[in-house]
């Protein structure tokens, strides 16, 4: 008997959204082959008795299962199914950063999506399957609705991984299949584009998440017997509920009954075909003071651990050691002999580590009359070398300037307040979308490359003094604290 072949299609909406498949049968490829946009076919003997939706919004990520009930109404056995799921989300900035043959799959882009997506899981009647992901990410089919056109039009800015198991159906039988995944929600903040940083990871300004159900059209006639959604937003963060001439969150898309923080809706013989995406809109309420994140300590969470690596300068005050720079302590400090100018920082890890970004908390913050006083770095060079012995080398950065270099300038909050925190990108938006970049051609254009995940892993990284800001009481130059993160994890 010829065996068929199903996979899944989404047609989503696009950044700065989440998207989420909905099952529906292709054929064209199998999950040997792995690999992507595929032909939809009709699959008229197996229907959809139920589709059960939980959406979990949280930052920063968030969690889907949907949980198919699929009925074989046929006397024919389907003993081996190669059933493909593409998850869908967003990793680029967007169409007019990403064209045609300019295009280079980075290190997070590839296999797995990186950082983008965890915690995948495919179960068949409960029991967990194995799975497998495409070689490549590739570029998601998505739309979004122009109100001015009255339509909705193709705006291709999402990439795809697609995920493949294998599945049965025996003749007349029902069998439930059910996908979870977490996806991470993508931000809107202005700074998440600036920086070329995950700053989003950290201070997210709001996201979007959308669902989409008219793939599953190609199962049975197209109907589902009964649709259940559920998005559950207990676990968001108070920052993004409130209400007055804007909401957040808002959740339409379906005719949803509101139960506090719980939006549900229940619908027989939904007919997928005609059916509105489900849209879960989320905004960070500007007229609250944010001092700090108040979803938990993301840095913290994120830090590299501290016997990944040693550092060392090249000269030090005798009460203010190379060690004060990693004792998690604000209240101490690094202090360079002199003015500091030609200093050096090395950071040397043990073996290559993923590394996302530095945070340095420069002067001297242990209180702001005495981060006023003191002298701080004004400008730095950075060298990174990574684990393929490739040098990033001699990027100079304004360490007092909201951005330079893709740095990003945060003021730290305490009581009182007493200094800054600038994050620097190690592996910036660009360079992750695009690839690292290895010079020109002939014609002018960069060549970009594409490289292994573990090749771009850090081995040393150096700081060097160029400038300092005076203090106005000493010429004393300081630094509290250095972060080592991977927001990759």
């Amino acid at each position: 008997m010829k065996r068929k072949i199903l996979f899944s299609a989404l047609l989503g909406l696009l950044f700065p959204l989440g998207l989420f498949a909905n099952g529906d049968p292709v054929i064209a490829f199998s999950a040997f082959v792995r690999s992507s946009n595929p032909v939809p076919l009709k699959i008229k003997e197996v229907e959809v008795v139920s589709e059960d939706l939980v959406v979990v919004p949280e930052f920063p990520y968030t969690s889907v299962a949907v949980k198919y009930v699929l009925r074989n109404t046929s006397g024919k056995d389907f003993p081996s199914i190669d059933y493909g799921f593409p998850i869908d989300y967003c990793g680029r900035i967007g169409p007019s950063y990403f064209s045609g043959d300019d295009f280079s799959e980075s290190m997070y882009e590839c296999g797995g999506a990186g950082n983008y997506l965890k915690d995948i899981h495919f179960l068949l009647g409960g029991k967990e399957l194995e799975w497998t992901a495409a070689d490549e990410v590739v570029e998601a089919a998505s739309k979004e609705y122009d109100e001015e056109m009255g339509e909705w039009i193709h705006n291709p800015q999402s990439s795809r991984l697609w995920t493949y198991t294998r599945i049965s159906i025996p003749a007349g039988a029902t069998v439930t299949l059910e996908v979870k995944y977490k996806v991470m929600v993508p931000s809107t903040s202005p700074l998440y584009h600036l920086a070329g940083s995950y700053l989003s990871r950290y201070y997210p300004s709001g996201g979007d998440l959308f669902y989409d159900f008219a793939p599953a059209k190609h199962w049975g006639g197209g109907k589902c017997g009964t649709l259940s959604v559920t998005v559950d937003c207990t676990k968001l963060d108070p920052i993004f509920k409130f209400k007055g001439d804007m909401e957040s969150p808002m959740v339409s898309g379906l005719d949803f009954k509101r139960n506090g923080d719980v939006y549900s809706c229940r619908e027989e013989n939904f007919d997928f075909e005609d059916a509105e995406p489900l849209k879960v809109f989320m905004w960070y309420d500007y007229d609250k003071v944010q001092t700090e994140p108040v979803w938990g300590d993301p840095f913290g969470r994120c830090q590299v651990a501290k016997d990944a690596y040693s550092l060392k300068v090249s000269g030090s005050q005798s009460s203010y050691p190379a060690g004060n720079l990693s004792d998690g302590d604000l209240s101490t400090a690094w202090v360079a002999p002199g003015d500091g100018v030609g200093s050096i920082i090395d950071i040397d890890f043990s073996s290559p580590t993923p590394v996302s970004d530095l945070i340095l908390y420069n002067g001297y913050q242990k209180s702001s009359s005495l981060f006023t006083a003191n002298s701080m770095i004004s400008q730095m060079r950075l060298e990174v070398l990574r684990a393929d012995g490739t040098w990033d080398g001699s990027v100079e950065i304004d360490a007092i300037s909201p951005f330079s270099q893709g740095a990003a300038l945060f003021p730290y909050s305490e009581s009182p307040f007493c200094g800054q925190m600038l994050v620097i990108p190690l592996v910036s938006i660009y360079r992750m979308t695009f690839g690292r970049n290895k010079g020109f051609d002939d014609d002018g254009s960069v060549i970009l490359e594409k490289v292994d995940p573990k090749d771009d892993y850090v081995k040393h990284v150096r700081i060097t003094v160029l400038e300092s800001r005076k203090g106005s009481k000493y010429t004393d130059l300081c630094v509290s604290e250095i972060k080592v993160m991977n927001a990759f994890q």
